[in-house]
């Protein structure tokens, strides 16, 4: 693949198209070479970035080649000849001899480009037809083209016939807007033309867009003012156009000796000629808008030349360029991340340019300008620490930078910088420990955040609890003053604790922050919402995952509330964090009511945003993405009733999200490995209730040897999942009536819950419960009746305590109560087997409408029972109910 003006491309599309098509490459079978040539005009921040991410998240190695000038003076003289020959030949020029025209300066630099020795070639064509000298420096000759350009005009408007009314000024003036603007609709390049005051009355302006349009075809006919081509000699003609202050201010990269006339000496005297003074305040007219109107619609295309232009010709750079940006910074903002960055990487940008700029970011994220914002603070970085010694100073510097390299996704360069700010806070507070406490903890903090995205989880967790315990010595000092920072701690630390097991401490932890940050005063509390918004979901997530289903969803429905309201205010900095909310919400909503309609009004909601927030930026919210798409599948629970169609999403979701967490997996195993097994899991669940028994026992057990290896990594962080992973794996085998096989499997995920730490354990009762139930009746199931029995016993006795504090658990005790006795009725305890089947057809009748298909089994076993002991059956009804037996107890069982 290769890629032209590649450091013109928005950087997320242009990893998306380097990891997508590696991606794709590493899928196909047998050995695939693969290269991707990105071709620039200019290397810099987006080049460092992108190398960065490639290198450090996909694992794709990346090298930079500065293309150096054209070889020797032999290989500039066989291009200059062959380019020579080929125009003679296509403008019918006879009797001219290309070596006979080499241009006095062809081995200087400034004929390092290939363009610039085809541009002179043309250049020397066209002065041997016309009997003239041809120009010999690089400035000369694209002057000497721009005045052909210009005699074309001329010729054109003094035609007797077919003439062309525009005159060749005027023409000069559309063509330098056009070349500013580039293709529009017919009524902005009238716009353009007004502004500019090139034209104004509509006759006027119809005529001159109808002229350039002959001059210049537009490649689509609906638009106007199609530029002039190549960029590079448009470039110089902007230049050549606009009036400069010093005539010297072309840079050496356009004629080798640095004064921008080609001849040396700086006087531009044959240069001149171009110069129109209109070009001089053109600039400001297009760009600047007039009060309370937005920027014009050209503004990215327009400052986007200027920066290019100015790269080359100083003088555009600093008699354009920059004092407009000083004067209107707000302009770079409105145009885009990518023409921030192209600003940032000029060579010698006005660094005061840029400090107005900083005045104006977003305190916050800004999803469209975070990799722009990225570039900036990297340049002023850079300056600001080769010019200070105070360590306190370079480490605010580092902080700041650490802040803006993590939400461009350059994670690794964060973590560097973040630890950076650490070390020399630390060698401060060593000296004087109270004046550097407050800056340290801020450190430390970065640093954590830092360490868990790039994958070092388990170094991350002493740093953040040094950051809590820090930020409680300063509370204790000024609580006022400290508070929201202590929970801010709390609740990374709350994050870092669940990344590595410690679920019952993140429990903890996460109550402490959303208490303080509910017991800020009220003048306080709205600047700080998004902090207990983003407290209360992960404290949701973490509810959740201990059992505590109800709390989880309150928890929830108040994060979504938040983040909606901050995302109606600020949508840049707030979507990801709403569609990452909305995600968390329907599951939780599943959880606890069964209410799949609702809860998948929000998945789609938030696929649909990750979607949005992909195509900005892929490689910062495809992970993001892949979790929406694998939480949408399970909407559909294997073996209930679905709607039409719903089954088919849930599917497609499943695999999209297996195809993108495998991609990512491949090109970064550490941070995405975890994910991609709890995706393989959720989809062999689904597609087991498909039918599709083969394809599931396969994803079951990639997702088993997935966990089997983290376990091997963090056993702590993913014991856990490797239970679940074996539980749903013999909960499959159970369903194929592969009993024999699914009964040590299943015995291996209950064993993995009891090597959990106590108090992990007993935040996942309710989930022990359900295995030890389904344990049970697979023994059972096997005709190991009596080894059931405790299992069963122990189900129900959990599910019983719960339920007592959470409706929600009734499903579940209900269902452990009928296996309970189901079991006990197959090892002959007749009395006390009955007792446990009123029990569970009472607690039946209280469950809701979807889950009724389990009242019907406990009649049918009551029937069972009634047949044989009908008047135990009667007995422990009246005991159970005060009442006698209901009349159905003497209607023949279904058949089974």
């Amino acid at each position: 693949m290769v890629v032209d003006y590649a450091d013109r491309w928005a950087p997320p599309r242009l990893l998306e198209a380097i990891i997508g098509l590696y991606a794709t490459a590493r899928r196909l079978p047998g050995s695939v070479p693969l290269r991707v040539l990105l071709l620039a005009r200019a290397a810099g921040f987006w080049w460092e970035a992108l190398t960065q991410r490639l290198d450090t998240d996909y694992e794709i190695p990346a090298t930079a080649a500065a293309l150096p000038p054209l070889g020797g003076e032999v290989s500039r003289v066989e291009l200059f000849t062959t380019a020579f020959d080929h125009f003679a030949a296509a403008m019918g020029v006879t009797g001219a001899d290309g070596a006979g025209r080499l241009p006095t300066g062809l081995g200087g630099r400034g004929f390092g480009p290939v363009l610039t020795v085809h541009m002179a070639a043309l250049a020397a064509v066209d002065a041997h037809w016309r009997g003239a000298a041809a120009p010999a420096e690089p400035a000369r000759i694209s002057a000497y083209l721009l005045k052909r350009e210009r005699g074309h005009w001329r010729e054109w408007n003094g035609r007797a016939e077919d003439r062309l009314p525009t005159g060749p000024e005027v023409m000069g003036h559309a063509v330098y807007a056009a070349t500013l603007t580039g293709p529009l609709s017919h009524a902005a390049g009238a716009e353009v033309l007004a502004r500019a005051t090139v034209a104004s009355v509509p006759d006027n302006v119809n005529q001159i867009l109808t002229d350039h349009g002959r001059c210049y075809p537009p490649e689509d006919p609906a638009t106007v003012l199609e530029p002039l081509y190549p960029d590079r000699l448009g470039e110089d003609f902007i230049a050549l156009t606009t009036p400069r202050h010093d005539p010297g201010a072309a840079s050496a990269a356009v004629d080798g000796d640095g004064d921008g006339d080609g001849d040396g000496d700086g006087d531009g005297d044959d240069l001149a000629v171009l110069v129109a003074s209109w070009a001089g305040t053109a600039v400001g007219q297009l760009l600047i808008p007039a009060a309370g109107r937005p920027p014009a619609e050209w503004t990215v295309r327009a400052l986007t030349a200027l920066i290019e232009t100015g790269r080359r010709w100083r003088h555009i750079a600093d008699d354009q360029l920059y004092p407009l940006l000083r004067a209107h910074p707000s302009l770079v903002l409105q145009a885009g991340g990518p023409v921030l960055s192209s600003l940032a990487a000029l060579p010698d940008v006005d660094l005061t340019v840029l400090e107005a700029i900083e005045a104006l970011l977003p305190r916050d994220r800004h999803i469209d300008l975070d990799a722009g914002i990225a570039a900036l603070a990297m340049r002023l970085a850079d300056h600001r620490l080769a010019g200070s010694s105070d360590r306190a100073r370079q480490a605010v510097i580092y902080n700041n930078l650490s802040y803006r390299l993590r939400h461009a996704g350059l994670h690794q360069r964060a973590q560097e910088a973040a630890h950076n700010a650490t070390q020399l806070l630390r060698q401060l507070a060593a000296a004087d420990h109270s004046a550097a406490l407050p800056d340290l903890a801020l450190a430390l903090h970065n640093e954590a955040l830092t360490l868990g995205e790039v994958g070092r989880r388990a170094e991350a967790v002493p740093v953040s609890a040094e950051a809590v315990r820090l930020r409680r010595e300063l509370t204790e000092l000024d609580r006022a003053a400290h508070l929201p920072d202590l929970a801010l701690s709390l609740a990374n630390h709350t994050m870092r604790l669940q990344e590595v097991g410690r679920l019952a401490d993140a429990l903890d932890s996460s109550a402490e922050a959303v208490d303080l940050y509910c017991g800020l005063p009220e003048r306080d509390r709205a600047a700080h919402l998004p902090g207990l918004a983003a407290a209360l979901n992960n404290r949701s997530a973490i509810l959740a995952e201990a059992g505590l289903a109800r709390p989880a969803l309150d928890t929830s429905t108040e994060a979504v509330d938040l983040y909606r309201s901050l995302a109606r205010t600020n949508h840049n900095s707030y979507l990801p964090d709403l569609a990452m909310a909305l995600t968390n919400h329907a599951m939780r909503l599943l959880e606890v009511t069964g209410r799949r309609a609702d809860a998948a009004a929000f998945s789609q909601e938030a696929v649909a945003l990750f979607r949005e927030l992909t195509d900005l930026n892929r490689s910062a919210h495809l992970p993001s993405l892949a979790m929406a798409l694998s939480h949408a599948a399970r909407l559909v629970e294997p073996g209930q009733p679905v709607e039409p169609g719903q089954l088919t999403d849930a599917l497609a979701a499943s695999a999209e999200a297996v195809v993108l967490f495998r991609e990512l997996t491949d090109l970064n195993p550490a941070a995405h490995l975890h994910t991609l097994g709890m995706a393989l899991n959720n989809r062999a669940a689904l597609l087991a209730g498909t039918g599709n028994a083969a394809d599931a026992f396969l994803l079951s057990g990639q997702s088993v040897d997935v966990y089997r290896e983290l376990v091997g990594i963090n056993r702590a962080a993913h014991l856990l999942n490797l239970a679940i992973a074996l539980a749903t794996r013999a909960s499959l085998l159970t369903r194929a009536e592969r009993l024999s096989d699914a009964v040590p499997v299943s015995a291996e995920a209950l064993d993995l819950f009891g090597q959990l730490p106590d108090r992990n354990r007993d935040v996942h009762r309710h989930r022990l419960a359900t295995v030890l139930r389904d344990h049970g009746a697979l023994l059972a199931r096997v005709d190991r009746a009596t080894d059931a029995v405790p299992f069963a016993q122990r189900s129900v006795d959990l599910l019983s305590e719960l339920a007592d504090r959470d409706h929600d658990i009734f499903p579940d005790y209900a269902q452990s109560a009928f296996y309970l006795g189901w079991v006990l009725a197959q090892t002959n305890r007749d009395a006390e087997a009955i007792a446990w089947m009123v029990k569970a057809f009472l607690l039946c009748q209280r469950l809701r409408e979807d889950a009724q298909g389990l009242l019907e089994e406990a009649k049918d076993l009551l029937r069972y029972a009634y047949a044989q002991e009908p008047a135990v059956v009667a007995s422990e009804f009246h005991a159970q109910t005060g009442g006698d037996i209901p009349s159905w107890l003497a209607e023949p069982p279904a058949p089974q």
